[in-house]
């Protein structure tokens, strides 16, 4: 039985090393195609949508935890005739109406030099929905973040301040 105190030592050992693990960290990643970048916890799932019955062509980059859900989209926004804020304000609306939402708070922010609309879509009884839309280089961005612990969650605004437009 000389084993035993080495399988205790190892035990003991993996279990101090769980305990003892960091929770996932921030991590930029890019997305050059697209024209953005985004910090994430955690490694992102994407999805490429071709353009398909009238939707343009988009890209998605998602992680979801038992806290947050994060996305950020990409949408070609060439085919669009409408001014640029009349553009997000439709965007608006229509995600709070595509959940039975509510939409509130929609105010004015810009991301560098590019003007924006940053807004709340409540659903009921689900965590209200803080997301950022932009327009730039013909494309639509939404920045999208639902956090179990309110919209002030310091992690839904890293999240969303860790969101920029590349060249």
């Amino acid at each position: 039985m000389r084993f035993a105190p080495i399988v205790g030592a190892l035990t003991f050992a993996l279990v101090c090393l769980s305990a003892c693990s960091k929770p996932p960290t921030w991590k930029e990643y890019s997305y050059p195609t697209w024209g953005f970048s985004i910090s994430f916890k955690g490694v992102p799932t994407t999805q490429d949508n071709p353009a398909a019955r009238g939707a343009p062509h988009s890209f998605q980059a998602m992680t979801q935890n038992d806290d947050m859900t994060a996305i950020a989209l990409a949408a070609d926004n060439s085919a669009n005739k409408k001014p640029d804020a009349e553009a997000m304000t439709e965007v608006a609306n229509n995600m709070a109406s595509g959940v039975n939402g509510s939409l509130k708070g929609m105010h004015d922010i810009t991301l560098g030099a590019v003007p924006g609309k940053e807004f709340y879509v409540s659903v009921d009884r689900q965590p209200t929905q803080r997301i950022r839309v932009f327009i730039a280089n013909k494309r639509l961005y939404q920045v999208v973040a639902v956090s179990s612990k309110g919209v002030e969650d310091p992690d839904t605004l890293a999240f969303l301040n860790g969101f920029k437009i590349t060249p």
